[in-house]
């Protein structure tokens, strides 16, 4: 069985153009951007979403902003330019979160 998520509405992701990494994190913003590109994807795979195909419209589009002690990732549907999933974490483990604002509770 393949596992599904919110309800089996959505399968497939892909990158956003808005994914910001601050100046201050240490190895760059490229270097520091393909390392949440890959481990936020890892994420979402285990959720039981693939990555789009080159010609292939995701239905969820992955944008965050990171910044020292700081990650906020959302996930957006692209047809209604809705939030349906984001974390908010910081890097205090003793104050680290999971907010969820969109209402949403995120299903595998």
């Amino acid at each position: 069985m393949t596992p599904m998520t919110i309800g089996g509405t959505y399968k497939t992701y892909g990158l956003s153009l808005w994914r910001w990494v601050s100046s201050s994190l240490k190895g760059g913003g490229d270097r520091v951007r393909a390392n949440l590109d890959f481990e936020l994807s890892q994420v979402l795979v285990e959720a039981g979403l693939r990555q789009a195909g080159q010609d292939e419209r995701p239905d969820l589009l992955l944008r965050y902003e990171a910044a020292p002690g700081v990650l906020i990732a959302e996930l957006i549907d692209p047809s209604t330019d809705k939030c349906v999933w984001r974390t908010d974490l910081r890097g205090d483990l003793e104050e680290e979160s999971i907010v969820d604002e969109s209402g949403l509770t995120w299903r595998v």
